[in-house]
């Protein structure tokens, strides 16, 4: 569950640590929360829609504990409301049983940690706008205060923006052209025209590159 809340609500571990049920709405299928880290700066919360397979362990949660009469004191984890440090260390153990590496030794012999909750909440960002939500709308979702921190948090999946735009540009007077499978290399300076496969020429652009052409395939 705790999984479940960072993937399906892009929340810091911290609020999914001390969600309440006052915060679930399992009438509307939505989350109405004020984030621990920016409650000073929001003047009304946040909702959050919820995602059928986290809607579907919330009531199995409730269910349990009206059947079983648990006294969770208004928490939907309450084993992780005061323990964060233990929260963390099930994080870990569970990213390590799936093989994902958490953190690394840095040129200095200092261990940085590369992997974890937050990871999630990255997930969470990317996941929505390569699915075509507005980048303007998942930045209201996990109250980020600027735009470009969002698009820091996003890891673009060029081939299905490309193929979103491409979808919404059919109809209008920019029409994008069908995809080629080579791109070619027209320099008045090549003696003869080489080819770049599709694959080869987004695997040569950088991290920051593949962001940027993102930002202008999306208009930003």
């Amino acid at each position: 569950l705790l999984f479940s809340f960072g993937i399906y609500t892009g929340l810091r571990k911290s609020d999914c640590c001390k969600m309440k049920w006052e915060n679930i709405d399992l009438v509307k299928r939505e989350i109405v929360i004020i984030p621990q880290k920016v409650k000073r700066h929001l003047s009304s919360p946040i909702h959050i829609p919820m995602h059928k397979a986290l809607f579907g362990l919330l009531v199995m949660r409730k269910n349990k504990v009206e059947a079983e009469k648990i006294e969770d004191n208004g928490f939907v984890i309450p084993k992780f409301c005061k323990a964060d440090k233990h929260a963390w260390r099930i994080v870990d153990k569970v990213f390590k049983d799936c093989k994902i590496e958490t953190s690394k030794v840095d040129e200095n012999g200092h261990r940085k940690l590369i992997a974890g909750f937050h990871s999630l909440r990255h997930t969470f960002v990317s996941l929505n706008i390569n699915g075509g939500m507005n980048p303007m709308l998942v930045q209201k979702i996990v109250g980020h205060t600027t735009l470009r921190m969002t698009l820091d948090y996003y890891r673009p999946n060029l081939a299905h923006t490309a193929e979103r735009i491409r979808r919404q540009m059919k109809n209008s007077i920019l029409a994008a052209p069908e995809p080629v499978r080579e791109i070619v290399d027209a320099s008045p300076n090549t003696p003869a025209p080489a080819t770049i496969s599709k694959d080869d020429f987004i695997a040569s652009l950088s991290e920051e590159e593949r962001k940027d052409l993102a930002r202008k395939l999306l208009g930003l």
